[in-house]
């Protein structure tokens, strides 16, 4: 099973920071690029940069869309994620909170970590879930900002992963250009960082982005998503736990 996840422009600064993504199997993503590619030559587009394609920015500048028009074609692709990916993971915290919270501690997290380590375990929780056999493979936007963070944390992580270290198969990075399934997660975090700006729930009927969360036709709203939303009590209410996370686990006894 793959993860393809992408991470909000704020990652590492001391605002809203969001990691999301989306779970599939391989047919899963051969579905979702496939429609994914058909989509965008219908458009006359390359590649799906959500943050610049909604501003009309960069090279989406001559486009000649309104943003409704850009709003709704960007609503099409999320058709495309809603009906071909497994389920949707997402964690995303106020940076400056989680280290008001935890400031008192020695030894924590830094909240990027925190945040890969919640999308780790809800991946590896949604696998022990649906009863997969295999292990899972991490893939994430290349960037010579975060990629090399990304790698250390993943290192870090999977030393001292409590669970299965099996299920942790690899992690890779890829160029979005090249791979719809990271255009998608790009939708995703994207989505999480307007909705938190505006204060406008992404499922609420008001959101500009609730297709990706509700069924047009049958109002449905998706139950493949487990997006989760620290806020200071809760990163209060859990601080032992959390700050576990960062323990190496005890030595066995000889």
């Amino acid at each position: 099973m793959h993860v393809f996840a992408d991470d909000s422009d704020t990652f590492g600064k001391n605002g809203f920071l969001c990691l999301a993504g989306f779970i599939a199997s391989d047919q899963g993503w051969d579905n979702l690029t496939n429609r994914w590619v058909s989509k965008l030559e219908e458009h006359n587009l390359d590649v799906i940069h959500t943050s610049d394609f909604l501003s009309g920015e960069g090279e989406y500048r001559d486009l000649g869309l309104c943003y409704e028009e850009r709003l709704e074609i960007l609503s099409e692709f999320m058709d495309i994620i809603r009906d071909e990916v497994s389920f949707a993971i997402a964690c995303a915290i106020n940076a400056r909170e989680y280290k008001d919270v935890l400031k008192e501690a020695k030894k924590k997290m830094k909240p990027e970590e925190f945040c890969f380590h919640r999308i780790l375990r809800m991946s590896f929780d949604y696998m022990i879930d649906s009863k997969s056999p295999e292990s899972l493979t991490f893939w994430l936007d290349d960037s010579e900002k975060t990629s090399s963070r990304f790698l250390n944390i993943w290192t870090r992580i999977k030393k001292h992963w409590k669970a299965n270290k099996s299920m942790l198969a690899s992690i890779g990075f890829g160029d979005d250009r090249a791979l719809p399934q990271l255009q998608a997660a790009d939708i995703f975090a994207n989505v999480l960082v307007r909705s938190n700006i505006s204060g406008v729930d992404p499922w609420h009927g008001q959101s500009h982005f609730n297709r990706l969360f509700i069924h047009p036709e049958t109002k449905a709203v998706s139950r493949n998503i487990k997006a989760e939303f620290w806020e200071p009590k809760d990163i209060d209410r859990l601080k032992e736990a959390i700050l576990d996370l960062a323990r190496p686990p005890k030595s066995k006894p000889l």
